[in-house]
């Protein structure tokens, strides 16, 4: 059974391939560059959340490494 820490990790990556999956088919079928930058000005605030927890994540696995 995954922690819960793993899972969070595991939604968020999920989160992000389908952001990244997002942003290419927006751009693949948008003729309009203001709709594609409107498109991901949404997504945006969902990116800063990711790499936030990621940046917390590698903070505390290098404070653990470290009290060693």
């Amino acid at each position: 059974m995954m922690k819960r820490n793993e899972s969070l990790e595991y939604t968020l990556e999920s989160m992000a391939y389908d952001l990244a999956i997002q942003i290419v088919s927006k751009s693949s079928y948008s003729c309009n560059s203001n709709d594609l930058l409107a498109e991901l000005a949404g997504i945006l605030p969902m990116c800063i959340e990711i790499i936030k927890f990621q940046q917390e994540s590698i903070k505390h696995k290098s404070e653990k490494i470290l009290q060693k």
